[in-house]
């Protein structure tokens, strides 16, 4: 048995029915929701058109920050950017991580990096590494990542997770975008974001808290108050 003959045989395999099971939390309770091969394929079509308006192909690099868990929510565009002939590198999404993301920084050309979070802010901040993101043509962190990184003079986007929809924004303080042919999102109550299947996805939700607080601003356009 060779490799080449070993991928022949698992080609023919049946498929598994799912992409996979995904979850997010809201006051403590998990959310489950189904991806198909499909529900994927499209949400790394749109991940794709996001990266290449970033300017992300051969000769960049893009760097994903976060865990095993977020997998539905970035790889869509770690994915995309691999089929753009991008080199994509891949950090931890906990402080003990950090020097993981600086020395990926220093070392490629990154044109994005996507979800940098608060844990690794805080610890790049502490030993005095905050200064080498500057180089980063476009920087998108998690919210709890902001204030650490506009007190060191860095100009941040957003990469955020509501529920089960990524939304992502190259400014901080300006809507979010997000795929509005996937997720419906409304504001309910205290202004609490409430997310509905749109598009022909395995999950079917409807009108489901997410736990994040927001405004509507158009469909495919979201502002986080929190």
């Amino acid at each position: 048995m060779t490799f080449s003959s070993l991928m022949a045989t698992v080609g023919r395999l049946p498929a598994a029915p799912l992409w996979g099971i995904a979850r997010f939390h809201v006051d403590g309770e998990a959310v489950e929701f189904d991806i198909s091969h499909d529900d994927f394929a499209r949400d790394q079509a749109w991940a794709t058109g996001r990266l290449q308006g970033w300017g992300v192909g051969r000769g960049a690099a893009l760097l994903a920050i976060g865990g095993l868990f977020e997998s539905p929510w970035i790889e869509p565009f770690t994915r995309g950017a691999n089929a753009l002939g991008a080199t994509v590198a891949h950090a931890d999404r906990w402080g003990w991580d950090a020097r993981r993301p600086e020395m990926f920084v220093r070392r490629l050309p990154v044109r994005v990096v996507l979800g940098l979070t608060g844990e690794i802010a805080q610890s790049l901040s502490n030993s005095d590494q905050l200064g080498t993101l500057e180089r980063v043509p476009h920087l998108l962190a998690r919210p709890d990542a902001l204030e650490t990184l506009r007190a060191a003079g860095l100009t941040p986007g957003v990469f955020a997770r509501i529920g089960p929809v990524a939304a992502v924004g190259l400014t901080a303080g300006e809507p979010l975008e997000y795929d509005a042919a996937e997720w419906s999102l409304d504001t309910g109550a205290d202004d609490q974001l409430v997310v509905t299947t749109a598009g022909p996805r395995a999950a079917k939700l409807d009108k489901v808290p997410v736990g994040v607080r927001g405004r509507v601003v158009a469909p495919g356009r979201v502002e986080l108050l929190d």
